[in-house]
């Protein structure tokens, strides 16, 4: 699935990892996050990176533990 980095996104990815934890859908979830490039100024979303830059992103996903998944169901509900 595709989030970028404005808070409207955030909201949808804690929704979504929340309702995979609650589903109890067991399967490995990692975070790819856009936001900053290197060298650039302003903030990239995923469509606007080059494959290059899209390809070190995914090399640096982010692995999301059960400590993570239990804290976005936990922001979910006091939201």
């Amino acid at each position: 699935m595709w989030f970028e980095y404005d808070l409207f996104c955030h909201i949808n990815l804690i929704a979504v990892i929340s309702l995979i934890n609650q589903k109890k859908i067991d399967l490995p979830l990692s975070l790819v996050c856009s936001g900053r490039v290197k060298g650039e100024s302003d903030f990239k979303g995923l469509g606007e990176l080059k494959p290059d830059q899209l390809l070190r992103h995914y090399r640096n996903k982010i692995l999301l533990n059960n400590d993570d998944l239990d804290m976005a169901s936990n922001l979910w509900q006091l939201y």
